[in-house]
């Protein structure tokens, strides 16, 4: 999937129209809309975040084998920050050999322990890294895959607390 970014408007009616003409025709596409967080927009954002359309996220019960299992972490916990996120994340849990594996396949994310809670961890301290370093970045700076994962990220994110230690 190819993602690119353009500004718009939301109509009265609900209708999205773009600001600059976009060279496709005739052809069906997935729009992600971002809006600033002010108080205005929380009650649509909290509406756009229980959509079906996101399901997919959260099937924490699905289990793939003995090996593998789906996880749906909506808060993930770093050593700094807290990062509350508007649905959960879908993420594979999966055991090799004598270490576990969390994975996020949309944000290309991968962390590893020695324990579950080590590969969580680990996980956590590998999205602090790119939330931060992608979003000091500007877009000309990154591939376009990582802008599509700063887009993801950022659509993602409800809230990031700073711990009182950090």
């Amino acid at each position: 999937m190819i993602a690119f970014e353009t500004k718009g408007l939301i109509d009265n009616d609900g209708f999205l129209t773009v600001e600059q003409p976009i060279a496709l025709r005739n052809r069906k596409v997935r729009v992600l809309v971002l809006l600033p967080e002010d108080q205005e927009n929380m009650e649509w954002l909290q509406a756009v975040s229980s959509n079906p359309a996101f399901d997919f996220l959260a099937d924490e019960d699905e289990t793939y084998s003995n090996k593998q299992a789906s996880l749906a972490p909506e808060v993930i916990v770093s050593k700094t920050h807290t990062y509350t996120l508007f649905g959960p994340l879908r993420c594979l849990l999966e055991k090799e050999d004598d270490y576990h594996v969390m994975s996020c396949e949309i944000l290309d994310l991968v962390g590893t322990g020695s324990t579950i809670e080590e590969a969580e961890q680990s996980f956590a301290e590998e999205f602090e890294y790119i939330y931060i370093r992608y979003n000091a970045l500007l877009d000309d700076e990154l591939t376009k895959r990582l802008q599509s994962i700063k887009t993801i990220l950022n659509a993602l994110v409800k809230k990031v607390d700073t711990h009182a230690h950090a």
